[in-house]
């Protein structure tokens, strides 16, 4: 018998992990991965409620014109809590980084100029 929460079609961590491993393979079809990755790509997080009580995570990308956001993936299934969705988009969004200390990274020029010889405090 299932629970009331799958019942209502609530992702579970096995689903989350699918997500994250979804947003992996979306990474790998970037065209020009070979390119050398050299900034950071500006991708956030956000949590819709279509429905009362139905929260889905939605990734976005900001677009070249920075007034303009491109939606990159989101859930496929809702969830009961605001915090739970929110943390699963948190681990599809991590899905895109190859190296966690640098994040997700896209081809091209910097955005911006390089730290100087020393870091700041």
């Amino acid at each position: 018998m299932a629970d009331a929460s799958q019942k209502t079609g609530v992702v579970d961590d096995k689903q989350a992990a699918r997500d994250k491993l979804r947003a992996a393979r979306l990474f790998e079809q970037v065209p020009c991965q070979d390119t050398a990755m050299s900034h950071v790509r500006r991708i956030a997080i956000y949590v819709d409620e279509p429905h009362p009580g139905h929260f889905f995570w939605v990734l976005t990308e900001q677009c070249d014109d920075a007034s303009h956001w491109r939606e990159l993936e989101s859930a496929e299934l809702s969830y009961e809590i605001w915090l739970d969705a929110l943390r699963a988009g948190v681990r599809a969004l991590e899905g895109y980084a190859l190296d966690e200390r640098m994040g997700p990274r896209a081809p091209g020029p910097a955005r911006t100029s390089a730290w100087p010889d020393t870091r700041p405090a």
